[in-house]
């Protein structure tokens, strides 16, 4: 959704907060730019933690900084956020996949990647409807905030279900989860 959560709110926005259409637009892009720019070099960061909890921590640094950027009063700190919620994105994005792989092979693993595809289409609808019909009701401090409170629920669900897939590895039982890197 922090591709498309931005343009249902882009002119109430830019009202709010004096933005121009340059300052929007950086706003609007910032998460496809870290994303270009950082992907490769966040792949190499990661692949020295626990790839199950980067992702966890990508989920709850893109809530936090999501959050803050639904209080913000002007363009840096909502460019500040954005920027952090930025690199949170990349965290998911690169651990993901690698993740997923991590699980072992066959239809459990075809299946995940499957479901990870449809990330990138479904969160940037997601962020454009739910945006718009939630800021257009209550305004872009509550859907910016709404956004956020998702974020930190897939955030704990992740660390729930990776931390059972992580047990029950130390348990003896076969799941594939590796603490670092891709097999």
């Amino acid at each position: 959704m922090s591709l498309g959560k931005m343009a249902p709110v882009a002119v109430e926005l830019r009202g709010a907060l004096g933005l121009s259409l340059d300052q929007m637009s950086l706003v609007t892009s910032a998460t496809t730019a870290v994303a270009a720019l950082f992907g490769i070099p966040m792949s190499y960061l990661l692949v020295r933690f626990p790839l199950r909890w980067a992702l966890v921590t990508g989920c709850l640094v893109m809530a936090a900084a999501g959050f803050l950027g639904s209080r913000t009063g002007g363009f840096g700190s909502m460019m500040a956020t954005r920027l952090v919620e930025s690199l949170g994105y990349v965290a998911v994005v690169v651990a993901a996949p690698a993740v997923i792989i991590s699980m072992g092979g066959g239809v459990r693993r075809t299946t995940a990647l499957a479901v990870w595809g449809t990330f990138f289409p479904g969160g940037l609808a997601l962020g454009l409807f739910a945006g718009g019909l939630l800021s257009a009701r209550f305004g872009w401090r509550t859907w910016l905030a709404v956004a956020a409170g998702a974020l930190l629920v897939m955030g704990v669900v992740a660390a729930i279900v990776l931390g059972r897939e992580h047990r029950a590895d130390d348990d003896g039982e076969e799941t594939g989860v590796e603490d670092t890197g891709v097999e």
